[in-house]
């Protein structure tokens, strides 16, 4: 099979088609996700800045409930929704594809208000009773207001997500959420609010991308709106389907906030705040991985309904050896000059460079692995997934509970470290049962070897750069890390394969 690409002006083979696809869009979804990194990341030092470690926390504790509250309320629709929408799309059913977005948009819809009177209701409970923070209850109550509109925005960008296309979930997740948060902040803070209005700005600026959302949606599928094409509910389905997928993405999260919630309930505020830099700092490295899952998920649901078990394969090892080797210069970075990135949100945001170390070592890995829970999922494993995110949830509050009363920041991320690991491990082995391949190939050795000499170098490089200036230094080393990085994957000669994707990444 082959396909005329009217962007390059060739003919592009089956494989090669899929792998325009998907590099096209992450290069799309990679340069919004930097962007909104860089967004939010100012956002966090700015409120660091602004109120300090302790009321810090206290946002973020409140920002984790509300994610999980989300979690609860989309009831797994935004996987449903990117699932069958692809598909029907793909047969060209109209009629199911309307259905399939009206029915999981009201459903979220509905859901999520409940979801937000509970939380309203028992926001007292959560702040006196579970983290013994009084202080906490009056900005669950103003993000409680925030869930319909962020729950039924993440439905509506998977529907566009489903068309194969990824533009419009950057302008609306990575642009325009990002930019006016913190413009509002400023804003609020100016006017002389506090803390409840940080958590009044953030509801608006979802408010807003709930309507851009939709909007983009009609767009991309004009028969939305068309009378004359009758929606067909296949709502069953998607229950079906998606209901699993409430309580995996309700452990996903859990995986992934357990430390800070166990560590506001033995520790300070103070810590909460300061610990949760280093999460979102290392959560850099999850930008690589998490962008080509956005647009390769859709295309393995359609290679393993088709029964394209080796066309899938073959791409499933190519996007693995890209998201190591673009995410393996993220975790020296982060790494290496772990102490000199937290000394941008203050002194004391120093203390928990080893546990940036230890979660950025942990994301690693989850990049080497590649999308294997998106592999299993797509699928029809997803059973597999959650009850594999039962076993390691268990095991992760297990290892925060021992290791964090001992040894605080540094417990957390090293109980969450181990957690991630083992779920991955577990998982790779299970693509392997099921459909008998894995993401690696000696080619996978060539970032490696890279990443072993960037490292090593810029290790030597910064002991002897004497710099107090953090920024300096940090630009200094970054751009030699890089620079050496792509010298030696230069000269270990890229195959053809590769030079196609560089020249798909060069397109406009």
């Amino acid at each position: 099979m082959t396909n005329f690409s009217e962007e390059s002006g060739k003919i592009e083979t089956s494989e090669q088609e899929n792998l325009a696809t998907i590099f096209r869009g992450v290069k799309t979804d990679l340069s919004g996700r930097v962007f909104n990194a860089l967004i939010r990341y100012g956002y966090i030092i700015l409120l660091a800045r602004l109120f300090g470690p302790e009321l810090l926390g206290i946002f973020f504790l409140g920002l984790i409930v509300i994610e999980f509250s989300g979690v609860l309320a989309r009831l797994g629709f935004e996987t449903g929704v990117l699932k069958y929408v692809s598909i029907y799309s793909g047969q060209g059913d109209s009629a199911r594809v309307k259905g399939a977005i009206l029915r999981s948009a009201g459903i979220v819809l509905l859901s999520s208000l409940i979801w937000a009177v509970l939380l309203f209701i028992g926001s007292d409970f959560l702040s006196d009773t579970i983290f013994h923070k009084a202080e906490l209850s009056s900005v669950l109550k103003i993000f409680a207001f925030a869930l319909p509109f962020s729950s039924v925005t993440l439905v509506l960008l998977s529907a566009t997500q489903a068309f194969h296309t990824l533009k419009y979930r950057v302008i609306v997740e990575f642009v325009t959420n990002p930019v006016l948060n913190i413009l509002l902040v400023i804003l609020v803070y100016l006017a002389g609010y506090g803390i409840g209005g940080v958590v009044a700005a953030y509801g608006f600026s979802f408010a807003v991308c709930a309507v851009l959302s939709l909007f983009f949606v009609i767009k991309l599928f004009p028969d939305l709106l068309n009378p004359n094409i009758n929606a067909v509910h296949q709502t069953r389905k998607l229950i079906r389907f998606s209901t699993p997928l409430i309580l995996v993405n309700f452990l996903s999260l859990m995986m992934m906030w357990t430390d800070v919630l166990m560590l506001g309930y033995f520790r300070t505020a103070a810590e909460v705040g300061i610990y949760n830099t280093a999460v979102k700092t290392a959560f850099f490295i999850n930008f690589v991985i998490m962008s080509f899952t956005s647009i390769f998920a859709p295309r393995i649901s359609e290679l393993y309904a088709r029964g394209e078990i080796g066309q899938l394969e073959q791409l499933f090892k190519t996007v693995t050896r890209w998201i190591f080797g673009l995410s393996l210069p993220l975790f020296l970075m982060v790494t290496i000059l772990a102490e000199d990135i937290l000394g941008f949100f203050g002194a004391e945001f120093g203390a928990g460079s080893v546990s940036l170390i230890l979660l950025a070592l942990a994301h690693l890995v989850n990049a080497s692995v590649g999308s294997v829970r998106y592999v299993l999922i797509m699928a029809d494993r997803e059973k597999w997934v959650l009850w594999n995110m039962v076993g390691v949830s268990l095991l992760n509050i297990c290892l925060n509970r021992l290791f964090i009363p001992h040894l605080g920041m540094e417990g957390a991320a090293g109980a969450t470290a181990i957690a991630i690991i083992v779920i991955n491990f577990i998982m790779l082995f299970q693509v392997y049962y099921h459909l008998r391949i894995h993401p690696y190939q000696l080619s996978f050795l060539k970032p490696l070897l890279g990443g072993v000499v960037a490292a090593v170098v810029v290790l030597l490089g910064r002991d002897i750069i004497g710099w107090g200036n953090s920024a300096v230094k940090i630009a200094v080393l970054s751009f030699m890390l890089l620079a050496i990085f792509v010298a030696v994957l230069k000269l270990l000669k890229l195959d053809d394969q590769d030079r196609f994707i560089l020249q798909q990444l060069r397109l406009k």
